[in-house]
């Protein structure tokens, strides 16, 4: 039964309410990056998001509170969102650009089940990270990609997405979200990417 399978994979994520979610999670050292079995943990969180349909995921919410977050992001149009291949970013840092210009995006959150938010977020950001073989990268974002990274980012730091919001008039059920405020023209679905290798 899918609905059956589904709630077995939501168990394995840690809920709004568990004090775990809130703690700040401790760095990789480049040695830990090339274990094998931080490359075992990578592959069972890229199969848990791609599982329950999301487009990052962050150590902390499988219970694992050290900074590394992955994300994959498909893009039906590439000339309004770019694609974001299988990254895993660890240790990420996250640089504001442009402190004045922000975007509003609705956000869901595995950690948060069933509900979503309006959240206010820096429309323009660097994040400076380590790679799979613990080399220094970066990479620029803009509109919705840039508040995504803000959002799992914001995991290792024990911050969730409802914390961020402006007003708790925002948070809503998912079904009432698609129902009556997925048309909100706030809301930003635009965004691109760029990688650099320093």
């Amino acid at each position: 039964c899918p609905i059956r399978e589904m709630a077995q994979l939501l168990k394995k994520v840690v809920r709004m309410g568990n004090p775990n979610l809130r703690l700040q999670s401790l760095p990789f050292t480049k040695e830990e990056i090339t274990k094998p079995e931080t490359k075992e943990l990578v592959k069972d969180m890229f199969a848990l998001m791609r599982d329950l349909g999301g487009v990052g995921l962050a150590a902390p919410q499988i219970g694992v509170q050290k900074q590394v977050i992955v994300v994959e992001v498909d893009s039906e149009n590439p000339d309004i969102l770019t694609p974001i291949p299988p990254k895993a970013l660890f240790n990420p840092s996250i640089e504001f650009v442009l402190k004045h210009e922000r975007v509003w995006t609705w956000e869901s959150c595995l950690s948060v089940p069933g509900l979503a938010g309006k959240v206010p977020r820096y429309s323009n950001v660097l994040v400076h990270y380590l790679d799979e073989d613990g080399k220094k990268k970066r990479l620029a974002a803009t509109g919705y990609l840039a508040a995504m990274f803000q959002h799992e980012i914001d995991h290792l730091n024990g911050v969730l997405y409802v914390d961020v919001m402006e007003s708790v008039k925002d948070l809503c059920f998912e079904e009432e979200y698609l129902k009556y405020r997925s048309t909100d023209p706030e809301d930003c679905y635009e965004g691109t990417v760029r990688f650099f290798n320093k």
